[in-house]
């Protein structure tokens, strides 16, 4: 039975994996901008009402004001099913990407808004929270940000290349393993990180990765 169970696992990866659009640039938001030719490159995977992810991102945002140019931090959304709202949360990041014309800051402020946020739009107390409303509270806390709360609802409810990109980050997220958040892969490699990982435990990670090249050199 394991046999077969692995086997049938394996064939529903591959045929995922086909069917996962190649985008036209990289996935995720690099943190500051960093551009793709930092020797280290961490993709982070996250869920806006997830705790534990919520514990990772100042931290990664820490490891990313210290190495500068030298460490890529791609934030990639993976909204966990069991997490109300998580897919809803996801979509604000493509509809704030779009609406500041790809303005990375503003990206990773909606990112932390929600997570400040984060008891108002999941567990038992959003339950009986008709999604329109749920709309309108994303959309009330983009007008914060100083964006327009109507564009913002449109492209949240309307706009299917919203829920597309969203899709497609998951869908990466799928390909690469991706079970949980936070998860992290580093030069494309899976790391046992978690969100009990202090700015300590990564610079000891990223200095050993920096010094081994420095001495290739």
């Amino acid at each position: 039975m394991k046999g077969i169970l692995c086997a049938v696992i394996f064939i529903g990866i591959a045929s995922g994996q086909s069917r996962v659009p190649i985008p036209a640039t990289p996935l995720g938001h690099a943190y500051k901008g960093v551009p793709a030719s930092a020797q280290i490159h961490i993709e982070f995977f996250i869920d806006l009402l997830c705790p534990d992810s919520k514990a990772a991102f100042p931290v990664l945002k820490q490891v990313g004001d210290h190495y500068g140019n030298s460490v890529r931090i791609s934030t990639i959304q993976f909204p966990l099913p069991y997490h109300r709202n998580a897919f809803l949360a996801a979509m604000g990041v493509q509809v704030v990407h779009n609406m500041t014309n790809g303005n990375v800051n503003k990206v990773y402020e909606w990112m932390g808004l929600i997570f400040d946020n984060m008891d108002q739009f999941g567990g038992s107390v959003n339950y009986n929270v008709p999604e329109n409303k749920t709309v309108g509270d994303f959309a009330a806390l983009a007008g914060g940000m100083g964006l327009s709360t109507s564009h913002f609802a449109d492209l949240l409810v309307n706009d299917g290349s919203m829920n597309m990109a969203t899709r497609v980050d998951w869908k990466y997220g799928c390909t690469r393993g991706i079970a949980g958040t936070p998860w992290f892969i580093v030069n494309g490699v899976l790391v046992t990180a978690d969100e009990r990982w202090g700015f300590a435990d990564w610079k000891q990670l990223l200095d050993g990765i920096l010094v081994q090249e420095k001495n290739n050199e």
